[in-house]
Protein backbone atom coordinates (compact mmCIF):
# COMPACT_ATOMS: atom_id res chain seq x y z
CA UNK A 1 0.00 0.00 0.00
CA UNK A 2 1.21 3.29 -0.72
CA UNK A 3 1.54 6.63 1.40
CA UNK A 4 -0.80 7.90 -1.16
CA UNK A 5 -3.24 5.60 -0.45
CA UNK A 6 -2.58 5.91 3.22
CA UNK A 7 -3.48 9.57 3.14
CA UNK A 8 -6.42 9.35 1.22
CA UNK A 9 -7.88 6.82 3.91
CA UNK A 10 -6.78 9.63 6.27
CA UNK A 11 -8.74 11.99 4.92
CA UNK A 12 -11.95 9.82 4.38
CA UNK A 13 -11.49 8.72 7.97
CA UNK A 14 -11.33 12.86 8.66
CA UNK A 15 -14.16 13.35 6.88
CA UNK A 16 -16.67 10.09 8.09
CA UNK A 17 -15.49 11.41 11.68
CA UNK A 18 -16.82 14.84 11.26
CA UNK A 19 -20.06 13.91 9.14
CA UNK A 20 -20.74 11.88 12.34
CA UNK A 21 -20.23 15.14 14.55
CA UNK A 22 -22.36 17.02 12.23
CA UNK A 23 -24.99 14.61 12.48
CA UNK A 24 -24.60 14.26 15.90
CA UNK A 25 -25.26 18.06 16.57
CA UNK A 26 -28.44 18.01 14.14
CA UNK A 27 -29.76 15.45 16.05
CA UNK A 28 -29.00 17.05 19.33
CA UNK A 29 -30.55 20.30 18.07
CA UNK A 30 -34.07 18.55 16.79
CA UNK A 31 -37.01 18.54 18.07
CA UNK A 32 -38.43 16.07 16.58
CA UNK A 33 -35.62 13.38 16.55
CA UNK A 34 -36.26 11.72 19.85
CA UNK A 35 -33.22 9.39 19.93
CA UNK A 36 -29.36 9.30 19.87
CA UNK A 37 -26.77 9.08 17.34
CA UNK A 38 -26.13 5.98 19.01
CA UNK A 39 -29.51 4.57 19.08
CA UNK A 40 -30.55 5.91 15.61
CA UNK A 41 -27.25 3.37 14.61
CA UNK A 42 -28.73 0.42 16.15
CA UNK A 43 -31.99 1.62 14.21
CA UNK A 44 -29.90 1.23 11.08
CA UNK A 45 -28.22 -1.76 11.25
CA UNK A 46 -31.85 -3.40 12.43
CA UNK A 47 -33.20 -2.26 9.38
CA UNK A 48 -30.44 -3.29 7.39
CA UNK A 49 -30.18 -6.45 8.37
CA UNK A 50 -33.74 -7.79 9.50
CA UNK A 51 -33.07 -10.08 11.97
CA UNK A 52 -29.78 -9.34 14.01
CA UNK A 53 -28.84 -10.28 17.38
CA UNK A 54 -27.96 -8.21 20.03
CA UNK A 55 -24.15 -9.64 19.63
CA UNK A 56 -24.02 -8.46 16.42
CA UNK A 57 -25.92 -5.22 16.67
CA UNK A 58 -23.46 -4.56 19.42
CA UNK A 59 -20.06 -5.79 16.80
CA UNK A 60 -21.43 -3.74 14.01
CA UNK A 61 -22.36 -0.21 16.50
CA UNK A 62 -18.94 -1.09 18.43
CA UNK A 63 -20.66 -1.30 21.86
CA UNK A 64 -20.74 -4.09 24.26
CA UNK A 65 -23.17 -6.99 24.56
CA UNK A 66 -24.70 -5.58 27.34
CA UNK A 67 -24.18 -1.44 26.99
CA UNK A 68 -26.35 -3.08 23.67
CA UNK A 69 -28.70 -5.06 25.30
CA UNK A 70 -30.03 -1.82 27.71
CA UNK A 71 -29.91 0.57 24.51
CA UNK A 72 -31.98 -2.40 22.59
CA UNK A 73 -34.23 -3.06 26.15
CA UNK A 74 -34.93 0.80 25.83
CA UNK A 75 -35.94 1.24 21.90
CA UNK A 76 -38.37 -2.47 22.65
CA UNK A 77 -39.86 -0.01 25.51
CA UNK A 78 -40.38 2.86 23.24
CA UNK A 79 -42.02 0.77 20.76
CA UNK A 80 -38.74 1.39 18.10
CA UNK A 81 -37.69 -2.20 17.61
CA UNK A 82 -39.34 -5.62 18.04
CA UNK A 83 -37.64 -8.87 19.19
CA UNK A 84 -39.03 -11.89 18.48
CA UNK A 85 -37.41 -15.80 19.29
CA UNK A 86 -35.50 -16.77 15.54
CA UNK A 87 -37.29 -18.90 13.46
CA UNK A 88 -34.61 -21.58 13.25
CA UNK A 89 -33.06 -21.43 17.08
CA UNK A 90 -35.73 -20.69 19.33
CA UNK A 91 -32.98 -19.77 22.01
CA UNK A 92 -31.49 -16.74 19.75
CA UNK A 93 -33.60 -13.54 19.86
CA UNK A 94 -33.86 -11.10 16.73
CA UNK A 95 -34.59 -7.78 16.41
CA UNK A 96 -36.76 -5.80 13.84
CA UNK A 97 -37.23 -1.93 13.95
CA UNK A 98 -41.03 -1.33 14.38
CA UNK A 99 -43.02 0.87 12.02
CA UNK A 100 -42.45 3.09 13.98
CA UNK A 101 -38.63 2.61 14.50
CA UNK A 102 -38.81 2.66 10.35
CA UNK A 103 -40.75 6.33 10.32
CA UNK A 104 -38.04 7.59 13.49
CA UNK A 105 -34.83 6.35 11.33
CA UNK A 106 -36.14 8.04 7.99
CA UNK A 107 -36.81 11.33 10.04
CA UNK A 108 -33.23 10.86 11.20
CA UNK A 109 -31.98 10.13 7.52
CA UNK A 110 -33.71 12.90 6.05
CA UNK A 111 -32.46 15.37 9.00
CA UNK A 112 -29.01 14.30 8.31
CA UNK A 113 -29.29 14.78 4.62
CA UNK A 114 -30.77 18.15 5.08
CA UNK A 115 -27.65 19.34 7.88
CA UNK A 116 -24.84 18.10 5.10
CA UNK A 117 -27.06 19.47 2.39
CA UNK A 118 -26.59 23.07 4.41
CA UNK A 119 -22.34 22.51 4.61
CA UNK A 120 -22.01 21.52 1.05
CA UNK A 121 -24.94 24.30 -0.70
CA UNK A 122 -22.33 26.39 -2.36
CA UNK A 123 -20.18 23.74 -4.07
CA UNK A 124 -20.68 23.89 -7.90
CA UNK A 125 -22.06 21.50 -10.08
CA UNK A 126 -19.13 19.37 -11.02
CA UNK A 127 -17.86 19.42 -6.97
CA UNK A 128 -21.60 17.94 -6.60
CA UNK A 129 -20.79 15.90 -9.30
CA UNK A 130 -17.65 14.61 -7.62
CA UNK A 131 -18.36 13.78 -4.30
CA UNK A 132 -21.73 11.37 -5.60
CA UNK A 133 -19.12 9.57 -8.04
CA UNK A 134 -16.93 8.94 -4.93
CA UNK A 135 -19.71 7.88 -2.73
CA UNK A 136 -20.73 5.47 -5.98
CA UNK A 137 -17.65 3.83 -5.89
CA UNK A 138 -16.42 3.42 -2.44
CA UNK A 139 -19.94 2.04 -1.22
CA UNK A 140 -19.44 -1.49 -2.93
CA UNK A 141 -15.62 -1.51 -1.47
CA UNK A 142 -17.00 -0.66 1.87
CA UNK A 143 -20.04 -2.76 1.62
CA UNK A 144 -17.55 -5.88 0.93
CA UNK A 145 -15.07 -4.92 3.46
CA UNK A 146 -17.88 -4.97 6.20
CA UNK A 147 -19.66 -8.01 4.79
CA UNK A 148 -22.47 -5.89 4.48
CA UNK A 149 -24.23 -3.71 1.65
CA UNK A 150 -24.72 -0.33 2.62
CA UNK A 151 -28.40 1.60 1.89
CA UNK A 152 -28.12 4.26 -0.82
CA UNK A 153 -29.35 6.54 2.08
CA UNK A 154 -26.83 8.22 4.71
CA UNK A 155 -25.14 5.54 6.77
CA UNK A 156 -27.28 5.96 10.28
Amino acid sequence: MNSKTVACASDLVELAHAITHETRRAIRMSKDITVSLTQARVLGVTDRQRGISVSDVAAQVGLGCSATSILVDGLVRRGLLTRRRADDDRRRMVLTPSRKGESLLRQVRQLSARHIATVIVDLSPAELASITHIATTLRPLIASARGTALPGAAHV
